[in-house]
């Protein structure tokens, strides 16, 4: 398999290089992009032994086919050369049948990238996978948002309003840090942890295949008066997994999920409002110390065009733990890594476009006031030709304590590079 998808790989980058100036996007009957990605830890300690955390060659096709005047499918693939490991892949990242019988009614079933909710990088009602692994060495923040096998039914009722219903018959974690490229803190050894590629320190069991296992999302979203209401609903398990009650492993906790937003236009930017109240389904008490407690969470966010292509976004994000005495005693007042009650965060966003928009700088940040740890992603690109971009930028963690989510990856931060032709 590993020839059969290097040999692949090989023809089609050779087919792509070759044509480059003298075949236009327009006459190939998929589209794409060819990227070559590099990155690795600028200042790694002794425990350490390897800088590199990013060195791979990607290639995307992409396809587009209508099905009659009711309907369309996309197939979206990506090939992977990973150069670390010396190993090559393809994944199929979409992979769907899209009808719409009705001006009322649409189904799209198949593989799909699902997203929704208003927050910057602040994911609260959105509970479909991510890949934070990834975002956090270079790749392109479109691979931040992993796909889903799932079928989405969209409603149309009178009155403007839209509902959608996304049932995915088997459940799909975050790719959470499992001790495979990223080191991160293990509370059972009482620090950080090497990165191992071929064994990773952790991996959970995931819930049975059934239809109870399943996970059901619902959204049901309407414009009113200019304001863009929406509702949300979910019924799965949290995203990332926690340890079982014998303490000799990892699972996922069931999870219920109820939530609102608001959106409007706001002294000249938009303002947006997401809240979440989540439902530890086995832990209703609070008691139950390998179990996260049910939760409140919300988010304010205001962005603004400042003018000259430079815009400002901020956002504040607060978490406030529900039973948070009950959480003290299941784990003990001398526990060293406890959590507070209420985590806030605040994100900064400042992006700045150059030159006819052909050179975009963004700055994102996020500091947590309850942890005191931040996370800093400077970003650079420059679109040389309509087909070809440059882009390059880093990942810097910071934190007081090695116990903090970003505190914990302070000795990844990493520096990367890439560069896409676009056809």
């Amino acid at each position: 398999m590993k020839r059969v998808v290097n040999y692949i790989f090989l023809l089609m980058l050779a087919v792509l290089v070759l044509n480059i100036g003298t075949v236009s996007a327009e006459s190939l009957p998929f589209h794409g992009f060819v990227e070559s990605s590099i990155g690795g830890r600028y200042d790694s300690p002794d425990y350490i032994n390897d800088d590199l955390l990013l060195y791979e060659t990607r290639a995307q096709l992409s396809y587009w086919g209508a099905l009659g005047y009711n309907g369309e499918f996309q197939v979206k693939a990506d090939i992977i050369k990973d150069n670390i490991t010396d190993q090559a892949d393809i994944k199929l990242r979409e992979g769907y049948i899209w009808a719409y019988p009705s001006a009322n009614f649409e189904i799209k079933a198949g593989r799909q990238v699902l997203t929704w909710g208003t927050g910057d990088l602040i994911f609260i009602n959105d509970l479909f996978p991510k890949e934070y692994q990834s975002f956090f060495l270079g790749r392109d923040q479109e691979y931040l948002k992993a796909p889903s096998d799932a079928i989405k039914f969209s409603f149309f009722p009178q009155g403007g309003a839209i509902v959608d219903v996304v049932w995915t018959p088997s459940f799909t974690a975050d790719n959470y840090l499992k001790g495979e490229r990223l080191t991160f803190f293990d509370p059972g050894q009482g620090g950080n942890i090497e990165a191992n590629l071929e064994n990773p320190q952790f991996s959970a069991k995931l819930p049975e295949k059934d239809w109870e296992n399943g996970e059901l999302a619902l959204r049901v979203k309407k414009n009113y008066q200019g304001n863009e209401l929406a509702f949300y609903a979910y019924k799965g398990f949290y995203k990332e997994p926690n340890a079982n009650q014998a303490g000799n492993g990892l699972e996922f906790a069931p999870l219920n999920v109820y939530g609102a937003s608001w959106r409007n236009n706001v002294m000249g930017g938009v303002a947006n409002l997401e809240l979440g109240y989540y439902d530890s389904a086995d832990d209703q008490a609070g008691d139950k110390w390998n179990i996260p407690n049910s939760s409140i969470k919300a988010l304010l966010g205001y962005s603004r065009d400042l003018g000259n292509d430079f815009s400002v976004g901020v956002q504040y994000n607060l978490e406030h733990m529900e039973d948070y005495d009950a959480y003290i005693s299941s784990l003990g007042a001398n526990y060293p890594y406890l959590s507070e009650e209420n985590n806030e965060q605040i994100t900064l966003r400042l992006t700045k476009l150059f030159n006819k928009q052909t050179i975009r700088t963004d700055l994102f940040t996020f500091y947590s006031l309850s942890d005191k740890d931040a996370y800093l992603r400077p970003q650079f690109s420059y679109d040389w030709t309509d087909n070809i971009n440059f882009s390059a930028g880093a990942n810097i963690f910071l934190g007081e304590q090695d116990y903090t989510f970003f505190g914990q990856l302070e000795d990844n931060s990493n520096l990367y590079m890439r560069m896409r032709y676009s056809y």
